[in-house]
């Protein structure tokens, strides 16, 4: 403080913190870039303090974004895929599909399971970051309306017809098909997709 001009002993300090001497507007706005601090920061309580530093780790924490996209990229191309299968059974009229349509509705089956999978496992390690926002106030503490706002968020129309697909075809899946690795599942079916 010295450095900038204001007369500041270790006295001077003393009585700022005890609440006997005030702080000159001047001299919050030097002490503020000193700490490299706003003012309001130095205004506030430690419990302020305390839930500003928590409510920037979380969000500094919440990886939402790289999850939106891959999520995004993903049922693209499971989208792509459904088109493909569902067409496959559309042409089989009520016959025995194909084993390459089996094999692409098998690999949205599994898809959908892992991303399913790790959807779960986000929300499960964020669930402490959930809990520290609630007590922030920046979630709201209703767990059905929190639940309701996370399958708004992952339920696209895109998926949603990948999961009905799924629904309506699923159990035909041969056992001979939902024993193939995903190498021959993706081989069978770009074979018999492309011929």
């Amino acid at each position: 403080m010295k450095e900038r001009g204001f007369p500041f002993h270790q006295q001077t300090i003393q009585r700022i913190e005890e609440g006997s001497r005030s702080v000159r507007l001047d001299e919050a706005f030097a002490m503020a870039e000193i700490l490299e601090k706003r003012v309001e920061e130095m205004t506030w309580d430690r419990e302020a303090i305390r839930r500003n530093a928590a409510r920037r780790a979380i969000w500094a924490g919440l990886p939402t974004n790289i999850v939106d996209r891959v999520m995004k990229e993903f049922l693209t191309e499971i989208e792509i895929l459904e088109a493909i299968v569902e067409t496959g059974f559309d042409d089989a009229l009520g016959m025995e599909a194909p084993t390459g349509i089996y094999c692409g509705l098998e690999l949205i089956k599994r898809g959908l399971e892992r991303t399913d999978a790790i959807t779960d496992q986000f929300y499960k390690e964020a669930e402490s970051y959930a809990q520290a926002l609630r007590e922030l106030g920046e979630l709201p503490v209703d767990e059905a309306e929190e639940e309701a706002a996370i399958e708004e968020d992952f339920q696209s129309p895109a998926e949603k017809r990948v999961r009905d697909l799924l629904e309506k075809h699923g159990s035909s899946i041969p056992k001979s098909v939902s024993r193939m690795s995903l190498a021959d599942l993706a081989r069978t079916f770009a074979g018999e997709s492309d011929g």
